[in-house]
């Protein structure tokens, strides 16, 4: 006679699923990084008025390899996204890619915020299969491929279209007297965090002053020098070669296990020089002169020496381009010059390769981010385009774009 059995899965001790009333019964886990864990399995039936429970089956470790890469970019957090899928690597549409679903790839990375999601094969051509189309994340999704999506090589797009992320990297350097000095803080699970000074020597310096790009490493302190911070303490013990290219791909105690207290911060002074600001000298467009110069920290008793500029160029021409609304000149609302007056630009179909090209006219380097919804308050003059479509490579939005007047 059939006695009805049910079946129970657990996974780290509690019961995630169950089947009632089966002879048999299999459990079919769609393995994402959500799902690593213990799991193990047992039964339960009823005999007479009794109810009787068999022992739970050994268990079995789940763990997750990292699906998902970043390919093509200059640092190790910026790139064309790739997944792997079937035993190939393949990449992402940039149909409905935004910054929620850049920010899921740079968490899954290991590296800080998303501060740019790019369409139109930013960082080049992939030459694999086409994988995921019409991404749709949650900033709490644990990994792409768990964002909603069309299913995997169902889409309608091409190459030209892959997706990419710029993110923060996941190191900085704070409260020192510029970029290549200060307290060493890492991006872990959604906030910063210190290091131990404990081993810390100067080939773990080494490898932090080249992730951030601040030359080699010219002295180290265990004990707070630029002040203790106030995140968790997430790095111990850490061992570096001085070959790696990230601090995270050193030996270490693990993430988030310390024995220290903030007083034992660690931090580096790196000989490292970065790429000046650009100077404007305000004008008749806001750009009649441009100046770049090149700087440099030196490290003894800690000070920031300028250099003469490296390059000055006169720009006689006003820019018909402005950013308006924020402190800096590099953000805020895009306005143009057209017939003797200011005005903005409609939202429609703005995105980052327009965003690219209005940087690129105002000497600000490349996009981060692309606003819409009057982000920076609303304009008081005319709209004066709409509907901007920009390729990303062309140098002036108002010559080269396509756009159409309201």
């Amino acid at each position: 006679m059939f006695r009805p059995v049910d079946f129970s899965l657990f996974k780290d001790g509690e019961l995630i699923n169950s089947y009632l009333d089966k002879r048999s019964n299999t459990f079919t886990l769609i393995v994402e990084t959500s799902h690593q864990g213990q799991y193990s399995c047992g039964y339960t039936y009823r005999e007479r008025n009794f109810f009787r429970s068999s022992s739970r089956s050994n268990s079995i470790s789940i763990t997750v390899g990292l699906n998902v890469r970043l390919v093509g970019g200059t640092e190790t957090c910026s790139g064309r996204v790739e997944v792997y899928y079937k035993g190939q690597w393949g990449t992402v549409c940039d149909d409905g890619w935004g910054l929620n679903e850049a920010y899921v790839v740079c968490r899954q990375m290991g590296c800080g915020g998303a501060v740019g999601a790019h369409g139109s094969a930013y960082f080049g051509r992939g030459t694999g299969p086409i994988l995921l189309d019409n991404v749709n994340c949650f900033r709490s999704d644990s990994s792409i491929t768990e964002c909603r999506h069309n299913g995997f090589g169902r889409q309608n797009c091409n190459h030209g279209q892959d997706a990419g992320v710029t993110c923060s990297d996941n190191v900085r350097l704070v409260n020192g007297m510029g970029f290549c000095n200060g307290r060493v803080e890492i991006y872990h699970d959604g906030q910063w965090g210190t290091v131990c000074g404990d081993n810390w020597d100067m080939k773990d310096a080494e490898v932090v002053c080249r992730q951030v790009g601040c030359g080699r490493a010219l002295s180290i302190t265990h004990s707070a020098h630029f002040g203790e911070g106030n995140g968790p303490v997430l790095l111990d013990d850490v061992g570096c070669s001085g070959q790696e290219n990230n601090l995270l791909s050193c030996s270490h105690g693990g993430l988030g296990i310390a024995n220290c207290s903030h007083s034992e911060d660690a931090s580096v002074v790196c000989s490292g020089g970065r790429e000046g600001e650009h100077l404007r000298i305000d004008g008749t467009g806001g750009c009649a002169g441009e100046y770049m110069y090149r700087w440099r920290e030196e490290a003894g008793e800690l000070w920031v020496r300028p250099t003469t500029e490296r390059k000055a160029m006169s720009v006689p021409a006003a820019l018909n381009v402005r950013l308006i609304g924020e402190s800096g000149s590099c953000s805020g609302r895009v306005e143009i010059y057209y017939k003797g007056e200011w005005g903005t630009v409609c939202g429609n179909n703005w995105d980052m390769s327009n965003a690219d090209v209005v940087c690129r006219q105002m000497g600000c380097g490349r996009a981060l981010r692309a606003y819409r919804y009057a982000y920076f308050g609303q304009g008081t003059g005319p709209i004066i385009l709409n509907n901007v479509l920009c390729s990303g490579k062309m140098s002036e939005m108002t010559k080269r774009c396509r756009a159409f007047r309201p």
